[in-house]
């Protein structure tokens, strides 16, 4: 019993310090979701649907939604006849999703310290728009002048920023 209450404390202590040290890390910048959108995930999809005799088509870079006569093939680029943007055309699926892992570098001055932060970052398409989400998985705390750091995990999969815990 004294074996684990010690270990308890121990956990309880660590938990602590690893919150302390994630208390200092800036919230993720508001421009990254923007440079994911131009950057990372730069496709727009034209959703066609050839299910009647004229074709309904949803564009995921205005939103747009109509019906053409004109005939497209699977995964031809073509232009948006609402917003004129260039896109290509899905007509087998419902939705497109591709992902792309990013990692974030963020000096906190207050600690003389960097921060490396590793997240997943993916791109849903479908007729209703476009998505982009961002999961944190690894941070790297990296003293000043040094090359390495230490290492923390994510627990949670798939949580959003302020809901990842740290070990």
């Amino acid at each position: 019993n004294v074996t684990w209450l010690k270990k308890q404390r121990a956990t309880n202590r660590k938990r602590d310090r690893i919150a302390k040290m994630m208390s200092i890390v800036d919230p993720v910048p508001e421009r990254a979701e923007q440079w994911l959108n131009e950057e990372i995930f730069p496709e727009h999809y034209l959703f066609v649907s050839d299910k009647e005799a004229t074709r309904k088509y949803t564009c995921t870079k205005c939103g747009g939604n109509s019906w053409t006569k004109k005939k497209y093939k699977n995964y031809q680029m073509t232009i948006c006849p609402k917003c004129g943007a260039e896109v290509k055309v899905e007509k087998k699926n419902n939705t497109k999703f591709k992902y792309a892992n990013v990692i974030i570098l963020q000096a906190v001055p207050k600690a003389g310290v960097w921060v490396e932060r590793q997240f997943r970052a993916e791109a849903w398409w479908s007729p209703n728009g476009k998505k982009i989400d961002m999961h944190e998985n690894i941070r790297a705390i990296i003293s000043r002048g040094e090359n390495y750091g230490k290492v923390y995990y994510g627990t949670e999969p798939n949580a959003e920023e302020w809901q990842q815990d740290w070990w």
